[in-house]
This record gives structure tokens, C-alpha cells and sequence, in this order.
């Protein structure tokens, strides 16, 4: 009988580890066509916080591109095989700061998330909006906004539940892209301070 179990646990160990050979090939932040919107936008925030967890790791790279002001700052990496999976763009003014991120996957975004801080408005308000792509268009997207005090710094807006988004998603999808292109090519004619 002792032989039996262990014949039966050792089996069912091998059957295992060959079924998930079979998973190392699979992209870990993929979902079955006609999931939900809810599983596609938790596969695509588990591939954010995923980048964002490794990111630590990655060469940062750093570029001022003086849009607005000397104090507008593009950050971006990219993963170990070269490919660019985060930009940071922060553009400031005297009267708002806005920020985008970008999260790209396969060299396409996954997710874009805008936040504005307009700090002259009566009264002062932050407002984001944060989208999500996949494969098969937009997952979903949502909103934030609260209002500020004067001397307020937006911190509050991120702990602000959100709220279904008040814009059109698959316009704000193509702004996404159309503006992740000249950071690509930001990106891509950065050249590494020499040490």
C-alpha cells in the first residue's frame, strides 16, 4: 500500500512538471478570447505592476525634452532583450503639470495613464484617466477626480476610488498611441551618458 501512494504521488509530481513545460511558452499575461473586460484589465494591471516590480532592475534612461519647460523629464527602460516596456513623460507648466505613463507590451501600449494637476483652477483639481489595451482593443479604463485645496499636492487623487470613465475610450486609445510615437523616437536616439 506504501508503494502504491508513492508511486501515485511521484506520477502525479511528473504529470505536473510536464504540464507546465507546456505553460513556459505561454505569455503569463494572456487571457482566452471573450474573457471579460474585468479579467483583461487585471491580466494588463498584473503586467504594470509586474514591469514596475522589475523596473528597479533596469538601466534607467533619462531625457529632458524641454516641451513645455527646462523642468519637462521623460524617464523610460526598456527589458533585457532591448525592448522599451515603460515611459514616463512630465510635462510642467506654470499653471499644470501633466504626466503620462506608458506601459508597453510587444511594442504596444497596454496601459496609458493621464494625470493632471491644474493648480490655478477655482477650485484647484487633479483628474486622471487610466486606460487599458490589449490584444483585442480597449479592456477598460476608468477615471479619477478630486478637488484641492491652494498649496495641495495631487497625493489624494490616487487613493480616490474610480469612477467609469466620462470620455470616449477608444478615441483616448488612439491619442495613446499617437503619442507614445515621438517618445519612442526620444527613446530611441537616446544616447547613455558615457562614464
Amino acid at each position: 500500500m506504501k508503494y502504491l501512494v508513492i508511486s501515485f504521488f511521484l506520477s502525479s509530481l511528473i504529470f505536473a512538471a510536464c504540464q507546465n513545460d507546456n505553460m513556459a511558452d505561454k505569455d503569463p499575461f494572456s487571457v482566452p478570447a471573450g474573457a471579460p473586460d474585468t479579467v483583461r484589465m487585471k491580466a494588463m494591471q498584473n503586467y504594470v505592476d509586474s514591469v514596475n516590480a522589475y523596473r528597479r532592475y533596469m538601466e534607467p534612461i533619462k531625457i529632458q525634452p524641454n516641451i513645455v519647460s527646462e523642468d519637462d523629464k521623460l524617464l523610460a527602460a526598456k527589458d533585457s532583450l532591448g525592448n522599451l516596456v515603460f515611459a514616463r513623460l512630465d510635462l510642467v507648466g506654470e499653471d499644470t503639470v501633466t504626466r503620462e505613463y506608458f506601459y508597453l507590451k510587444d511594442g504596444k501600449v497596454a496601459n496609458y495613464q493621464l494625470m493632471l494637476w491644474n493648480k490655478t483652477a477655482m477650485p484647484p483639481y487633479a483628474w486622471g484617466f487610466n486606460l487599458y489595451l490589449d490584444d483585442n482593443g480597449v479592456a477598460g479604463a476608468e477615471e479619477r477626480y478630486i478637488e484641492l485645496t491652494t498649496d495641495e499636492r495631487p497625493a489624494r487623487l490616487l487613493v480616490q476610488p474610480p469612477m467609469p470613465p466620462t470620455i470616449n475610450v477608444d478615441s483616448m486609445a488612439r491619442v495613446a498611441e499617437k503619442r507614445m510615437e515621438p517618445l519612442r523616437k526620444e527613446v530611441d536616439n537616446y544616447k547613455p551618458p558615457k562614464s
